[in-house]
Protein backbone atom coordinates (compact mmCIF):
# COMPACT_ATOMS: atom_id res chain seq x y z
CA UNK A 1 0.00 0.00 0.00
CA UNK A 2 2.83 2.40 0.80
CA UNK A 3 4.29 1.70 -2.64
CA UNK A 4 1.00 2.73 -4.26
CA UNK A 5 0.88 5.91 -2.19
CA UNK A 6 4.48 6.77 -2.99
CA UNK A 7 3.92 6.28 -6.74
CA UNK A 8 0.77 8.43 -6.62
CA UNK A 9 2.54 11.32 -4.88
CA UNK A 10 5.60 11.05 -7.13
CA UNK A 11 3.39 11.29 -10.23
CA UNK A 12 1.50 14.41 -9.16
CA UNK A 13 -1.46 12.81 -7.43
CA UNK A 14 -2.87 13.14 -3.94
CA UNK A 15 -3.62 10.67 -1.16
CA UNK A 16 -6.81 11.35 0.81
CA UNK A 17 -6.64 10.39 4.48
CA UNK A 18 -9.16 9.73 7.23
CA UNK A 19 -8.83 10.25 10.96
CA UNK A 20 -8.72 7.17 13.18
CA UNK A 21 -10.10 6.95 16.75
CA UNK A 22 -6.56 6.81 18.15
CA UNK A 23 -5.64 10.12 16.54
CA UNK A 24 -3.65 8.63 13.66
CA UNK A 25 -4.57 8.90 9.99
CA UNK A 26 -4.93 6.31 7.22
CA UNK A 27 -4.99 6.69 3.46
CA UNK A 28 -8.39 5.67 2.11
CA UNK A 29 -8.26 6.95 -1.47
CA UNK A 30 -5.71 7.72 -4.17
CA UNK A 31 -6.54 10.72 -6.33
CA UNK A 32 -4.83 10.28 -9.69
CA UNK A 33 -5.72 9.12 -13.18
CA UNK A 34 -4.59 5.60 -13.97
CA UNK A 35 -2.63 6.86 -16.98
CA UNK A 36 -0.55 9.21 -14.84
CA UNK A 37 -0.19 6.63 -12.08
CA UNK A 38 1.42 4.20 -14.54
CA UNK A 39 3.40 6.82 -16.48
CA UNK A 40 5.56 9.55 -14.97
CA UNK A 41 4.19 12.94 -16.13
CA UNK A 42 7.58 14.53 -15.44
CA UNK A 43 9.35 12.12 -17.82
CA UNK A 44 6.92 11.20 -20.61
CA UNK A 45 7.93 8.46 -23.04
CA UNK A 46 6.20 8.77 -26.40
CA UNK A 47 7.05 5.17 -27.28
CA UNK A 48 6.18 3.33 -24.06
CA UNK A 49 3.54 5.31 -22.13
CA UNK A 50 0.51 4.35 -24.24
CA UNK A 51 1.59 0.67 -24.59
CA UNK A 52 2.20 0.50 -20.82
CA UNK A 53 -1.30 1.80 -20.14
CA UNK A 54 -2.90 -0.50 -22.72
CA UNK A 55 -1.05 -3.44 -21.17
CA UNK A 56 -2.83 -2.71 -17.89
CA UNK A 57 -6.18 -2.69 -19.69
CA UNK A 58 -5.37 -5.93 -21.54
CA UNK A 59 -4.83 -7.59 -18.15
CA UNK A 60 -8.14 -6.20 -16.90
CA UNK A 61 -9.97 -7.48 -19.97
CA UNK A 62 -8.29 -10.90 -19.81
CA UNK A 63 -9.52 -11.77 -16.33
CA UNK A 64 -12.77 -13.49 -15.39
CA UNK A 65 -15.77 -11.35 -14.57
CA UNK A 66 -17.32 -8.21 -16.02
CA UNK A 67 -14.69 -5.45 -16.38
CA UNK A 68 -15.30 -1.98 -15.05
CA UNK A 69 -13.53 0.74 -17.04
CA UNK A 70 -13.47 4.29 -15.69
CA UNK A 71 -14.50 6.77 -18.38
CA UNK A 72 -11.18 8.62 -18.20
CA UNK A 73 -9.33 5.39 -18.94
CA UNK A 74 -11.00 5.33 -22.37
CA UNK A 75 -8.86 8.30 -23.36
CA UNK A 76 -5.83 7.96 -21.11
CA UNK A 77 -6.72 11.17 -19.29
CA UNK A 78 -3.98 13.05 -17.44
CA UNK A 79 -4.23 14.65 -14.00
CA UNK A 80 -6.22 17.89 -14.10
CA UNK A 81 -4.27 20.20 -11.83
CA UNK A 82 -6.37 23.20 -12.92
CA UNK A 83 -9.49 21.33 -11.75
CA UNK A 84 -7.88 20.72 -8.36
CA UNK A 85 -6.82 24.35 -8.06
CA UNK A 86 -10.36 25.49 -8.86
CA UNK A 87 -12.19 23.27 -6.35
CA UNK A 88 -9.56 22.54 -3.73
CA UNK A 89 -10.80 18.94 -3.72
CA UNK A 90 -8.29 16.17 -4.40
CA UNK A 91 -10.90 14.13 -6.28
CA UNK A 92 -11.02 16.84 -8.94
CA UNK A 93 -7.57 15.72 -10.14
CA UNK A 94 -9.09 12.72 -11.92
CA UNK A 95 -12.47 14.19 -12.78
CA UNK A 96 -11.80 16.52 -15.69
CA UNK A 97 -14.98 17.61 -17.46
CA UNK A 98 -14.86 17.29 -21.23
CA UNK A 99 -16.25 19.56 -23.88
CA UNK A 100 -17.40 17.22 -26.62
CA UNK A 101 -16.09 19.16 -29.65
CA UNK A 102 -12.71 19.61 -27.95
CA UNK A 103 -12.53 15.91 -27.07
CA UNK A 104 -13.47 14.89 -30.59
CA UNK A 105 -10.71 17.14 -31.94
CA UNK A 106 -8.19 15.44 -29.64
CA UNK A 107 -9.33 11.97 -30.67
CA UNK A 108 -9.09 12.94 -34.35
CA UNK A 109 -5.35 13.55 -34.02
CA UNK A 110 -3.42 10.28 -34.58
CA UNK A 111 -0.35 11.79 -32.92
CA UNK A 112 -2.11 12.15 -29.56
CA UNK A 113 -1.79 9.45 -26.92
CA UNK A 114 -5.53 9.80 -26.26
CA UNK A 115 -6.25 8.58 -29.79
CA UNK A 116 -3.85 5.64 -29.43
CA UNK A 117 -5.45 4.62 -26.13
CA UNK A 118 -8.99 5.03 -27.44
CA UNK A 119 -8.30 2.99 -30.57
CA UNK A 120 -6.44 0.31 -28.62
CA UNK A 121 -9.15 -0.10 -26.01
CA UNK A 122 -11.94 -0.22 -28.58
CA UNK A 123 -10.11 -2.98 -30.42
CA UNK A 124 -9.61 -5.01 -27.24
CA UNK A 125 -13.27 -4.59 -26.30
CA UNK A 126 -14.47 -5.70 -29.74
CA UNK A 127 -12.24 -8.79 -29.64
CA UNK A 128 -13.29 -9.64 -26.11
CA UNK A 129 -16.98 -9.39 -26.96
CA UNK A 130 -16.57 -11.76 -29.91
CA UNK A 131 -14.80 -14.56 -28.02
CA UNK A 132 -16.82 -17.03 -25.88
CA UNK A 133 -13.66 -17.66 -23.85
CA UNK A 134 -14.16 -14.25 -22.21
CA UNK A 135 -17.66 -15.11 -20.98
CA UNK A 136 -17.92 -14.38 -17.22
CA UNK A 137 -18.50 -18.10 -16.60
CA UNK A 138 -15.47 -19.20 -18.65
CA UNK A 139 -12.69 -21.03 -16.85
CA UNK A 140 -9.55 -19.11 -15.88
CA UNK A 141 -6.14 -20.68 -15.32
CA UNK A 142 -3.03 -18.62 -14.52
CA UNK A 143 0.32 -19.85 -15.86
CA UNK A 144 3.77 -19.00 -14.57
CA UNK A 145 5.86 -17.88 -17.54
CA UNK A 146 8.25 -15.75 -15.53
CA UNK A 147 7.98 -12.47 -13.61
CA UNK A 148 7.86 -10.30 -16.74
CA UNK A 149 4.91 -12.04 -18.43
CA UNK A 150 1.30 -12.11 -17.27
CA UNK A 151 -0.32 -15.28 -18.62
CA UNK A 152 -3.85 -16.57 -18.18
CA UNK A 153 -5.72 -19.21 -20.19
CA UNK A 154 -9.45 -18.61 -20.67
CA UNK A 155 -11.56 -21.61 -21.69
CA UNK A 156 -15.21 -21.12 -22.65
CA UNK A 157 -18.00 -23.19 -21.13
CA UNK A 158 -19.13 -25.89 -23.56
CA UNK A 159 -17.75 -25.86 -27.07
CA UNK A 160 -15.35 -23.16 -28.17
CA UNK A 161 -11.69 -22.33 -28.49
CA UNK A 162 -9.50 -21.31 -25.56
CA UNK A 163 -7.63 -18.00 -25.57
CA UNK A 164 -4.18 -17.67 -24.05
CA UNK A 165 -3.70 -14.08 -22.88
CA UNK A 166 -0.10 -12.89 -22.63
CA UNK A 167 1.07 -9.46 -21.51
CA UNK A 168 4.65 -8.30 -21.21
CA UNK A 169 4.61 -6.18 -18.04
CA UNK A 170 8.18 -4.96 -18.54
CA UNK A 171 9.95 -2.40 -20.71
CA UNK A 172 12.18 -5.11 -22.18
CA UNK A 173 11.30 -7.58 -24.99
CA UNK A 174 10.47 -11.08 -23.79
CA UNK A 175 10.72 -14.47 -25.47
CA UNK A 176 8.76 -17.50 -24.26
CA UNK A 177 8.30 -21.01 -25.67
CA UNK A 178 5.37 -21.52 -28.01
CA UNK A 179 2.36 -22.49 -25.85
CA UNK A 180 1.51 -25.86 -27.35
CA UNK A 181 2.34 -27.61 -24.08
CA UNK A 182 -0.28 -25.60 -22.16
CA UNK A 183 -3.48 -27.56 -21.42
CA UNK A 184 -6.19 -26.46 -23.80
CA UNK A 185 -3.74 -25.65 -26.57
CA UNK A 186 -1.70 -28.87 -26.54
CA UNK A 187 -3.40 -30.21 -29.68
CA UNK A 188 -3.21 -26.89 -31.44
CA UNK A 189 -2.19 -26.42 -35.00
CA UNK A 190 -1.28 -22.93 -36.16
CA UNK A 191 -1.42 -20.27 -33.44
CA UNK A 192 -3.04 -16.93 -34.28
CA UNK A 193 -2.77 -13.63 -32.41
CA UNK A 194 -6.19 -11.96 -32.28
CA UNK A 195 -4.80 -8.54 -31.37
CA UNK A 196 -2.05 -8.29 -33.98
CA UNK A 197 -3.82 -10.52 -36.54
CA UNK A 198 -0.56 -12.37 -37.07
CA UNK A 199 0.77 -15.90 -36.61
CA UNK A 200 3.62 -15.93 -34.05
CA UNK A 201 6.62 -18.20 -34.55
CA UNK A 202 6.27 -21.95 -34.23
CA UNK A 203 9.04 -22.35 -31.63
CA UNK A 204 8.89 -19.18 -29.55
CA UNK A 205 6.57 -16.24 -28.92
CA UNK A 206 8.10 -12.77 -29.04
CA UNK A 207 6.64 -10.01 -26.89
CA UNK A 208 7.75 -6.41 -27.37
CA UNK A 209 7.82 -4.03 -24.41
CA UNK A 210 4.34 -3.96 -22.85
CA UNK A 211 2.89 -5.92 -25.75
CA UNK A 212 -0.28 -7.97 -25.26
CA UNK A 213 -1.14 -11.06 -27.31
CA UNK A 214 -4.39 -13.03 -27.25
CA UNK A 215 -3.54 -16.37 -28.82
CA UNK A 216 -6.02 -18.84 -30.25
CA UNK A 217 -5.47 -22.13 -32.00
CA UNK A 218 -7.31 -24.86 -33.82
CA UNK A 219 -8.79 -27.57 -31.59
CA UNK A 220 -8.34 -30.23 -34.31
Amino acid sequence: MQGLVARTLAHGGRASVKANPDGSTSVYELNITLYDFLNDPAAPDAHLDAPRFLASQAILLSLAGVPGIYVHSLFGSRNCHDCFAETGRARSLNRRKFDRPALEAILADPARHERRVFDGLRRLLRLRRAEPAFHPAADQQVHDLGPAVFAVLRTPPGAGRPVLCLVNVSSQPQTIPAPRAIPGLHRAGAIHDLIEETAPGAAVIELAAYQARWLVASLD
